[in-house]
């Protein structure tokens, strides 16, 4: 297994993409108030998808648990030399792009909806069943978190990573690759 840093993103979190059955009417993993089903993730703990450890936030679908893309500035200063960078991610209206300038590279997020029969293997994470906020069951669809991973040929410092704006694009979680 590849060495790997979890990074802490709790005080970069701003918006809501999971909740229980209880909490649906603060769900924000879209403009229209959806949400990942709470009962599925395992908030507070490591989840692997496409081999890669994410660590969750331990909200548990009664906070804020995801990045909206506004341009944060997040600061990583005491990581060690990195090879790679795995992001957890979706992209609400389809697949998006996320600059992440200068000399990252380009994360891709898929659309986070997928028919009910259709497969996330191997980059994703499906959910057995998308929340609404209002109550309203609709299993023809369900949500998906996926793993965006990069690979560089030289260790890179990180120390900073700046998103661009574009709030269709969230991050549940990002892992570095130590070699």
């Amino acid at each position: 297994m590849t060495p790997s840093t979890m990074l802490d993103l709790r005080e970069h979190f701003n918006a809501t993409s999971s909740t229980f059955d209880d909490t649906r009417h603060l769900g924000r993993a879209n403009a229209w108030g959806n949400s990942f089903p709470a009962e599925e993730l395992p908030s507070g703990q490591v989840m692997k998808v496409a081999g890669v450890p994410f660590r969750l936030p331990a909200g548990g679908g009664r906070e804020r648990d995801n990045i909206e893309a506004w341009g944060q500035v997040m600061d990583f200063p005491k990581l060690p030399p990195l090879f790679g960078l795995a992001v957890l991610c979706y992209g609400e209206m389809g697949a998006l792009g996320m600059d992440s300038q200068k000399r990252s590279a380009i994360a891709l997020a898929a659309g986070w909806l997928i028919e009910k029969d259709a497969s996330a293997r191997p980059g994703g994470h499906a959910f057995s069943h998308l929340h609404y906020n209002d109550g309203f069951e609709f299993d023809s669809l369900r949500p998906v978190l996926w793993c965006w991973t990069t690979h560089w040929n030289n260790p890179f410092g990180l120390q900073r990573l700046i998103l661009g704006v574009n709030p269709l694009f969230h991050i549940a979680a990002i892992t570095c690759l130590h070699g």
